[in-house]
């Protein structure tokens, strides 16, 4: 799971969603590196929730932020769901509903974590129910 750093920077979940990655910014950039090509990932927004989730696509990056080269770690993300945490929140699985499901009381707030198999396939569950399948345009 990686953070969408909303509590320092009001914009970078804008920069993942559109441009389909997972980042880490400065100091906490290196927290990235140990994602690799094939992954699973979730992208969490402070206070609303599990955003997105997808597969890595790419390896490891070092990019720039906001004109500073080497400031942005981040991988390539394919979505298999995501949404606005602002106009579509709805569509946001909340962290309290994952831990409720598993019955554990994980915290979210770090910058990158690793979660279990279990973790992630209730993610997903929870996601599917939120984000239906497009209806049939036969």
């Amino acid at each position: 799971i990686v953070n969408t750093n909303n509590t320092s920077d009001k914009t970078c979940y804008r920069d993942m969603l559109e441009n389909n990655r997972a980042a880490a910014y400065y100091y906490n950039g290196p927290t990235i590196d140990c994602i690799q090509r094939g992954d699973r990932v979730f992208l969490y927004h402070t206070r609303v929730g599990v955003i997105a989730a997808g597969m890595a696509t790419t390896n490891p990056q070092i990019g720039e932020w906001e004109g500073n080269p080497g400031e942005q770690h981040y991988v390539g993300l394919r979505f298999d769901f995501k949404a606005d945490p602002y106009t579509e929140r709805d569509k946001c699985v909340p962290a309290w509903e994952i831990n409720q499901a598993l019955g554990i009381s994980h915290k979210f707030r770090q910058t990158r974590f690793a979660i279990t198999r279990e973790m992630a396939d209730k993610i997903l569950e929870l996601m599917r129910k939120r984000h239906p399948a497009p209806a049939n345009t036969k």
